[in-house]
């Protein structure tokens, strides 16, 4: 039987921050489109932010926002037991 440490399961979950990344800038770019009611031209909230604004981190690797890095823990959540759950199918131990 093969074997899946949890350092591993880590290393995984955090090759998909990228992704994440991508998903919640992409959203938040896109709620900040509003169309123009005078103009009808799409415009962007003057606020907005840079995705490095965004996406900011402390010095202990949590993200700036705190709805972000809530939003974080659930996507690694979720990741986990999925790559539990397919390595449970695939026979594969989890330590």
């Amino acid at each position: 039987m093969s074997k899946l440490t949890k350092i591993e399961i880590e290393e995984a979950l955090e090759d998909t921050r990228s992704i994440f990344e991508e998903e919640v800038f992409k959203e938040y770019f896109l709620r900040s489109i509003k169309k123009n009611p005078v103009t009808g031209w799409l415009t962007s909230s003057p606020d907005l932010k840079t995705k490095a604004e965004f996406l900011k981190r402390d010095e202990d690797g949590d993200y700036a926002e705190e709805t972000l890095d809530a939003m974080w823990f659930g996507w690694k959540l979720a990741s986990e037991n999925t790559l539990k759950g397919l390595a449970e199918a695939m026979n594969v131990k989890v330590e």
